[in-house]
C-alpha cells in the first residue's frame, strides 16, 4: 500500500513535488503523518495532499484523509485483505466495520452464485433424496439468486448479510 504525498501549496504553485510513501514503513497513522510533515518541512505548516494511491480501498482514503485502520488491514494476509475489501464494497461499510465482521461473515469463494447454490444443495444432502436424473433439472442459477436475499456476493466472495 502506497500513497503519493504532496501539499496543497505545491499543487497551487503548479508543482506536484512529493514522494511515494509505503504504509508498511510506518507504525501507524501518526507515524505516517509525521513522516509526511518531515517530507514537506520546507513549508511552515504543510497542508498535506494525498494525490494518488495504490492498493488502498477507495473509501479509506481521499486527498485529505487516510483511514487509521489501514495498518490493521496491511497486517492481514493478502487473501484476507481481499475478503475485507470485498466485504466493504458489497456491504457498503467502512474499513473498521469490515475488519471486525468480514471474516466472521465469510462463506467462501465461488465463481458464480450458481456454483454456490449447487454447493449449498450438496451440503444439505438434498442430492441424496433425489435421483441423479432430476439433479440436472435444478435451476442452480435461480436458486443461487434466491439465496442472495440474505447473503452478499462480490468478486467471487460470498458473505452472510448480518
Amino acid at each position: 500500500m502506497q500513497i503519493y504525498v504532496s501539499t496543497f501549496a505545491k499543487y497551487n504553485n503548479g508543482t506536484s513535488e512529493g514522494r511515494w510513501l509505503t504504509l508498511g514503513d510506518y507504525l501507524d497513522l501518526d507515524d505516517f503523518l509525521e513522516a509526511c510533515r518531515e517530507l514537506h518541512s520546507d513549508e511552515k505548516d504543510p497542508e498535506l495532499m494525498f494525490q494518488d494511491w495504490e492498493g488502498i480501498p477507495e473509501r479509506s482514503i481521499s486527498e485529505v484523509y487516510v483511514d487509521e485502520h489501514l495498518w490493521e488491514l496491511a497486517e492481514l494476509e493478502e487473501r484476507e485483505q481481499e475478503i475485507v475489501v470485498a466485504y466493504m464494497e458489497v456491504a457498503n461499510v467502512d474499513l473498521e466495520y469490515a475488519l471486525e465482521h468480514a471474516l466472521d461473515n465469510y462463506i467462501g469463494y465461488y465463481y458464480s452464485v450458481e456454483d454456490y447454490a449447487e454447493d449449498y444443495v450438496q451440503e444439505i444432502d438434498f442430492q441424496e433424496t433425489i435421483s441423479n436424473f432430476l439433479w440436472h433439472y435444478i435451476d442452480f442459477k435461480k436458486l443461487g439468486e434466491d439465496l442472495l436475499h440474505d447473503r452478499f456476493y462480490q468478486d467471487g466472495h460470498l458473505f452472510y448479510a448480518y
